[in-house]
This record gives structure tokens, sequence and C-alpha cells, in this order.
């Protein structure tokens, strides 16, 4: 269970830094409510959230990974050792 509590910590910080308001709400909600099943004694809840846990911090690696890419992406652009492709007709999210 501490890893599980470790990985939220970890995907609820990583949350902040790409600024996923949505996310970072689910998040903090999920540790919160972790921490209210584990103080009622319940058993089959924490297996349960655990698993939505684990699927967050996949999902916020996914995103992190790719927005690391993007950003490599534009220093290679804005340095001119690739093509412009993102930065072509403007910058867009």
């Amino acid at each position: 269970m501490e890893l599980i509590f470790i990985l939220g910590l970890i995907s609820l910080a990583g949350f902040i830094i790409l600024r996923s308001a949505k996310l970072f709400t689910i998040q903090l909600l999920l540790v919160l409510s972790i921490f209210a099943i584990e103080a009622t004694g319940v058993t089959v809840l924490p297996t349960v959230w655990s698993v939505i846990q684990m699927i967050l911090g996949v999902f916020f690696i996914f995103k992190f990974t790719k927005a690391i890419d993007q950003n490599y992406q534009l220093v290679l652009e804005k340095t001119h050792q690739v093509p412009s492709d993102l930065t072509t007709g403007g910058f867009q999210w």
C-alpha cells in the first residue's frame, strides 16, 4: 500500500507540473479517499482505489513523456535542426 501512496503523491505533484487542473483534482480526491478508507478499515475498496491509482500513474507517465517529446521537438525547430512542423502557421495546442 505504501508504494501506491508514493505513486499517488508523485503523480499529484506531476499534475501540478503539467498544469492539469482536472487531473490534479481527481488525484487529490483519490489520495484523500484512500486516507478515509484506510481509517474505516474496509478491505475491498483499497484494492479498487489502488487499481485506479495505478491507471492514473500510468496516464501521468504517458502525458509527461509526451510533454517532454513536444518540448524537445520545439527546441530542435528553434535551433533549425529539423524543419518546422509544430510552429508552422503559429503554435497551437
